[in-house]
């Protein structure tokens, strides 16, 4: 733990999205109740189709009936916009084809040396990454315990972690504004989401500080303006502004990260280790000790889409290019291979510009037809996937009215003057559509792009692009309830 003298109390940067549900509970007396009960009006507010298409004339929007095989609403449906996160729907079915349903990522324990045999390992212990997109910390326990019944009690050298496999980046998109948990480093060791906390509590008038778990970092800096994790390890925060309280911060040294949550693993499963951690590859006569083998990728995708995360869509895009490649291949080239084989397996009309497979940057160019190709071409499991309107995911607290729920399994996209949601929805007569709504101020957000650090973290900056983006998903919510309300 670091101690500081806490001289003022600083208004905390960035942004962060808060939803609260408000639950609204029923008392049932011996009065008699109708069997009627109606939903509050304001739920049930009707809006027309058209009326609601005069509102956003800039929008972008195409439906397609699959029974009738047809276009039965378009508007923008070839202007390029932003498409965000629904860049994940592609990079999964790119997956998908390339790999398999029934692929497994593995992470494997190797040995150079050999172990006697009162448990000794006479040499280095490896851990070696392909890309686990959901690798966690009982993941690493259940091979620190499968070292151990393979009779591994000590490790006389070091403890490598090999994250050759994959390129390493120390942020999937360098031009985000600040640090953020949804833009950490990316490696082939990647784990528990590669996300870390700080804690911290003050009392008379020191405050103590410690990030958790506390082996990854040099330390904690408290600064006024400094709110990132540099090459160091060194982590700077503003002051706290609070007696106590966290933040968590995105892990941009993720292998490093990795191999000492594996130590510690080792520690607490009976196996001493004496020497340091430290970055390797594993030599080729290293002996393979064990393996642990990820979730199936079809079980991967569904958990990558229901908080939209960023860091899984890059690692499934980067193995799938490797797996064509038969090499390590870059994040921006894995973007391009993706936007490529798109365009030949849909025959889309023109090239799509997709620097990343999690769709985070606003580079990334597409028009609703495009996508609207895709999903036209998607196995019709492929929906089973997404979020649910009411339900699940990002769409959980979105369109749960009576109109909705239930009725909407879509992949939804965000930024900051960027909305899209995309995917299947079934109106009231029963019939199947499938749909897509891109929003894109370019105008905005190309004024805030043009700010400062220090300008775009003004709570007035976060404000208006909130407000933007609260007015838009809430254009799209009330435009698909309508749809279905009318069709």
């Amino acid at each position: 733990m670091m101690k500081f003298i806490r001289k003022e109390r600083l208004i905390r940067t960035g942004c962060c999205f808060w939803f609260l549900i408000v639950a609204v509970s029923m008392t049932i007396s011996c009065v008699s109740m109708p069997t009627d009960i109606r939903v509050k009006d304001s739920l049930m507010e009707e809006e027309s189709v058209s009326g609601l298409l005069a509102q956003q004339p800039e929008a972008g929007v195409l439906i397609y009936s699959p029974e009738e095989d047809r276009y039965s609403l378009t508007q923008n449906s070839e202007k390029q916009f932003t498409p965000a996160s629904t860049t994940k729907i592609l990079t999964s079915l790119f997956a998908l084809g390339v790999l398999g349903e029934s692929f497994r990522f593995s992470t494997d324990l190797k040995i150079s040396g050999y172990i006697d045999q009162g448990g000794t390992l006479h040499g280095d212990l490896y851990i070696v990454g392909s890309g686990d997109p959901d690798l966690t910390l009982s993941d690493l326990r259940q091979l620190s315990e499968g070292a151990y019944e393979r009779g591994l009690r000590k490790v006389t050298g070091n403890i490598y972690y090999d994250d050759s496999y994959l390129p390493k980046l120390k942020v999937i998109d360098p031009k985000q504004h600040g640090p953020a948990t949804y833009n950490p480093g990316v490696s082939a060791l990647s784990s528990e989401s590669n996300i870390g906390r700080v804690e911290w509590s003050t009392q008379d008038g020191e405050t103590v500080v410690y990030p958790v778990p506390n082996f990854s970092f040099k330390g904690i800096q408290l600064g006024e303006n400094a709110t990132d994790l540099d090459d160091s390890g060194w982590l700077h925060l503003p002051y706290p502004a609070a007696e106590s309280g966290r933040k968590y911060f995105p892990v941009y040294n993720p292998s490093q990260f990795t191999g000492r949550l594996m130590t510690n693993c080792l520690a607490m499963s009976g196996v001493h280790v004496a020497q340091n951690v430290a970055e390797g590859v594993a030599p080729p006569g290293s002996k393979l000790l064990l393996t642990h083998r990820s979730k199936k990728l079809s079980d991967l995708i569904s958990i990558m889409m229901e908080p939209s995360d960023n860091l899984m869509a890059e690692l499934i895009l980067l193995r799938s290019a490797r797996e064509i490649r038969k090499k390590s291949v870059s994040l921006k080239e894995s973007g391009k291979m993706l936007a490529d084989w798109a365009g030949q397996t849909y025959s889309l009309p023109s090239e799509m510009i997709l620097p990343n497979g999690s769709g985070l940057g606003f580079d990334h160019r597409m028009t609703p037809l495009q996508l609207m190709n895709v999903l036209q071409h998607a196995p019709k499991h492929f929906f089973t996937f997404l979020p649910v309107a009411g339900i699940k995911g990002t769409l959980k607290r979105r369109m749960f009215t009576p109109d909705s729920a239930l009725r909407v399994w879509a992949k939804t996209g965000t930024m900051f003057y960027t909305s899209a949601v995309a995917g299947k929805m079934l109106a009231a007569s029963g019939k199947p559509y499938l749909f897509v709504l891109f929003d894109t101020d370019f105008k905005a957000r190309y004024e805030l792009d043009s700010l400062s650090p220090e300008d775009a973290g003004d709570p007035q900056v976060t404000r208006s692009a909130v407000s933007w983006l609260t007015s838009s998903r809430s254009w799209q919510d009330r435009f698909i309830a309508s749809w279905i309300r009318e069709n």
